[in-house]
């Protein structure tokens, strides 16, 4: 998350948003994110995204400069248009992603700029809900595959999660410091945190782990590629993008196959 420095507003129309997301989605594709989901609002911006590779830093540095200069340039400004440094945080997968989607999604509703979250075209929540065909930088599979299979009905379910959360009104949840997830997660990452920066410690996760190559060697049948997936991404901790890479299939396949196999312990990722 950035936001504007001093509280200033970092885009004045539709042309401002169009270029911010545009910049963000060339940003998503080379720094190799996979995006989750956004938020563009008009003093600040969320994403949610996975990392993988450790360069959270640089991917985020070449976002806001990037679009600063094109805004500088189109206003006839000069100067800083974000608030120091970006704000990231570390989420656990079960139990916290689809909060931190759902928050993300109710920002505008929050700030009584629309009365539902689909009135709000600059986030991936229409996407994701299934009102809009998704932008090519966008991946919602994750989270639309926590409620069945990867149709419409998921999409039905993700809707009506997030209109729960709407008439419930604020999260419950307090997300205070750089990590979100239970306490041996916190636990977890705050140690790492302590011996390294947030884009090692995210990276530091994989220290050790056997490669694809030996993770799948000799596996034929689908039960068991299905269950070397779900070993290297929640016990090895790559990315879906990295084991779809390597058996040359789309990263929503990979969803699928960790949906067919149920986690044996806590599966967590970092944004």
């Amino acid at each position: 998350m950035s936001r504007g420095n001093r509280k200033m507003a970092i885009v004045r129309d539709d042309e401002d948003r169009r270029c911010f997301l545009q910049v963000f989605g060339k940003c998503v594709a080379t720094h190799g994110l996979v995006c989750h989901g956004y938020c563009l609002m008009d003093t600040h911006y969320h994403a949610v995204v996975t990392t993988t590779h450790p360069n959270l830093s640089r991917a985020m540095h070449d976002l806001n400069g990037t679009y600063a200069t094109l805004w500088n340039r189109r206003h006839s400004m000069q100067g800083h248009l974000f608030q120091g440094r970006f704000t990231a945080k570390i989420v656990q997968e079960d139990g916290y992603l689809l909060t931190v989607c759902r928050y993300v999604a109710l920002n505008p509703v929050r700030a009584h700029m629309v009365a539902k979250p689909e009135d709000w075209p600059w986030s991936s929540y229409r996407a994701t809900a299934g009102f809009d065909e998704r932008p090519s930088f966008l991946w919602p599979d994750l989270v639309l595959g926590q409620f069945g299979a990867l149709d419409g009905e998921a999409a039905a379910r993700y809707r009506r999660y997030v209109e729960d959360g709407l008439r419930q009104g604020a999260e419950s949840v307090k997300w205070r410091g750089p990590i979100i997830g239970d306490r041996a997660f916190v636990a977890r990452f705050t140690d790492l945190l302590r011996r390294a920066p947030l884009d090692v410690a995210v990276s530091d996760r994989r220290q050790g782990a056997p490669s694809l190559s030996d993770l799948f060697c000799g596996v034929v049948r689908r039960r068991e590629r299905d269950r070397q997936a779900a070993v290297a991404y929640r016990e090895h901790h790559y990315s879906m993008r990295q084991i779809a890479e390597f058996l040359d299939v789309h990263p929503s396949t990979i969803g699928k196959m960790l949906k067919r196999v149920r986690p044996r312990k806590t599966r967590e990722f970092g944004i």
